[in-house]
């Protein structure tokens, strides 16, 4: 259930996810193998979901709300070319004017073929907002949140699934040893669990490993939340191992329906080293927050 609520209080992280920039090239040349097929489902697909205009209402919420961060999941892109890469620059430079500091992680569309890693495109495009240590990394956002930039995106010949790179278990068995007064938040563009309430994804969308990333978390002694993307719905979901590990999954930022045309979470950190969530959409005229309960749909 979906409570109305107040603008949320500060301070606060806000986090989006899965813009999906895309663009109008067709030659052959460029498009080659699975970057044809990403296309084609982009103009007949996608596309007709996406609304763009509202991108104008996020710097404006960036505006009144001054919040401490912006988390941005991943999925800048549709198939990673130059020309999306471009676009979703010039979005995020156009939020950093307002003074926000933005941490932005890749997904899988920003790192769509082998290629694309390997000749750090994110890096070229993106590098003044991924997380200053790179990613595994961890960053204190004070007063808010300590938080785990987690990786999870690796190129596929032609599945959309996630990895955990080696140094990505190391990070991990990291966070049973932190210490401080700090709530614990881990940010990726992959979600765990493969199905809640709101979503359940094809065994070609998941990430790989899902269930030792759980089992590595559920034997924290901290209270936890996982934030993540990728799966275009919001979700807020307790763990059923560990009650104090909360599963949140962003919904894409730019989709559209009859009652929507953008959306973005808010966290505001509580007294249990929890979060207190608030869902956002614009309407076309305003911002309007709900506070979930977990396992809300």
């Amino acid at each position: 259930m979906n409570r109305p609520a107040d603008i949320p209080p500060v301070p606060l992280i806000l986090c989006a996810s899965d813009f999906h920039f895309g663009c109008n090239v067709w030659s052959p040349l460029r498009l080659f193998g699975k970057r044809l097929i990403g296309q084609a489902n982009y103009h007949l697909r996608r596309k007709r979901k996406l609304n763009y205009t509202a991108a104008s209402a996020f710097r404006m919420l960036l505006e009144d709300q001054r919040p401490e961060a912006l988390l941005a999941l991943g999925d800048f892109t549709n198939i990673a070319m130059p020309e999306e890469f471009r676009t979703a620059r010039a979005f995020l430079d156009s939020l950093a004017e307002t003074g926000t500091k933005i941490y932005a992680l890749p997904g899988n569309h920003d790192v769509y073929t082998a290629s694309v890693l390997r000749q750090r495109e994110t890096d070229r495009w993106l590098g003044p907002y991924l997380p200053p240590d790179g990613v595994p990394s961890r960053a204190r956002i004070p007063g808010v949140a300590s938080v785990q930039f987690f990786p999870t995106v690796s190129p596929n010949l032609l599945s959309s699934r996630g990895a955990v790179p080696p140094e990505g278990w190391q990070a991990l068995e990291s966070l049973t040893a932190q210490t401080g007064g700090d709530s614990i938040l881990i940010a990726s563009h992959y979600p765990l669990l493969d199905r809640t309430a709101a979503y359940r994804q094809k065994w070609s969308h998941t990430l790989r490993q899902s269930e030792k990333v759980l089992d590595i978390l559920r034997r924290c002694p901290h209270p936890l939340t996982f934030i993540a993307g990728h799966v275009h719905r919001f979700s807020l979901t307790r763990d059923p191992v560990k009650p104090d590990l909360i599963h949140i999954t962003v919904p894409a930022a730019f989709y559209s329906d009859p009652e929507t045309q953008g959306a973005i979470v808010a966290l505001t950190p509580e007294k249990d080293g929890l979060f207190r969530v608030y869902l956002g959409k614009w309407t076309g005229n305003e911002w309007v927050w709900s506070t979930p309960n977990p396992d809300a749909d």
